[in-house]
């Protein structure tokens, strides 16, 4: 997350806030004045794989989405579609029964997880309703083979092409979108996570005073188990590190299975005792995990980035950086 997109909300109604433009244009209706005046209440339909209450960062940002917007009085239709392989999500575009729902639904306009393009990337073509994608990464800014990722951005700029209106987590988001498939004139909004669901975070002075005291550092990393989350590259650096550290890892091995297993290899050939996979955590344990750090010895922010240069990794302790 670069300086920019850093949050600064002091509620969880970052949402509301920042949907407020792309979702009034969404349902707008030109009248003959040259006015636009958009329905007090509107009916939107949510496309999405799989369930609403899946564990995930993006999954949360869309629950608040859909609380807000009933809140307020909207009526909001789940559009659930199957979580299956790509070419199998693919033949979704194909499948009569989304074209009844997409067509039958009377929807003022369709909210569509970004997650969901390979669903909808022609599919989108059949519905009269207008289309307002929510990105949260784009899989074809991931670190893939290149032939792959020829066949991921020709099928996701087709799906960008065909959405009417964005609303982003962020402005590198936004930036990554207008990339490969420019905005123009199509109306978004960035809505940034407010980034206090589990408090304000502690203020500069105890975290200064906690980096200098004496201990191991306390790691914990917050994110399902799937390759672009770089665990595998933060074991890799920890791993030049013979001890005074641990990590605790929060997030679903299930996700994908395969790759949770090749972390769980890592681990064990690597002798790394010193990481403990807890699996995916409710919101309460995961807040209570959180809320531990503050009056523990863990006081360091750990970082790992992947450039044009290479990858690194480091940790900031407030007095000193050390990097690998």
């Amino acid at each position: 997350m670069g300086e920019r997109d850093r949050p600064g909300g002091v509620s969880n109604e970052f949402v509301g806030a920042g949907l407020a433009p792309a979702l009034c244009w969404a349902t707008a209706t030109p009248p003959k004045a040259g006015r636009v005046v958009a329905p007090t209440t509107m009916r939107f339909g949510l496309i999405l794989y799989g369930s609403l209450d899946t564990v995930s960062g993006g999954y949360l940002y869309d629950r608040m989405l859909v609380n807000h917007l009933r809140e307020r009085g909207d009526t909001v239709d789940l559009i659930s579609l199957t979580w299956r392989n790509y070419a199998a999500r693919l033949a979704d575009n194909f499948s009569p029964t989304l074209h009844r729902r997409l067509r039958e639904g009377r929807y003022d306009a369709l909210l569509q997880d970004e997650l969901n393009h390979p669903s909808l990337f022609l599919a989108n073509r059949i519905t009269g309703a207008r289309r307002i994608s929510i990105v949260h990464h784009l899989r074809a800014s991931e670190h893939r083979p290149a032939w792959q990722n020829l066949l991921y951005r020709f099928v996701e700029r087709r799906y960008l092409d065909s959405v009417d209106g964005f609303v982003f987590n962020s402005q590198t988001t936004l930036a990554a979108v207008d990339r490969l498939s420019p905005l123009g004139q199509r109306p978004h909004a960035v809505a940034l996570p407010a980034g206090n669901r589990f408090g304000p975070p502690p203020d500069p002075d105890r975290i200064r005073g906690r980096a200098t005291r004496p201990g191991p550092i306390h790691l914990l990393f917050v994110g399902n188990l799937i390759p672009r989350k770089g665990l595998r590259m933060l074991l890799d650096a920890l791993g030049q590190i013979e001890d005074g550290w641990e990590l605790n890892v929060a997030g679903s091995l299930q996700a994908d299975a395969r790759y949770a297993e090749s972390i769980r290899r890592i681990i064990a050939q690597r002798g790394l005792s010193q990481v403990t996979l807890l699996g995916s955590l409710d919101e309460s344990q995961l807040g209570a995990r959180l809320r531990l750090f503050p009056q523990s010895a863990a006081r360091r922010l750990v970082w790992c980035r992947r450039g044009g240069a290479g990858r690194a990794c480091g940790w900031w302790s407030g007095t000193r950086a050390r990097f690998s």
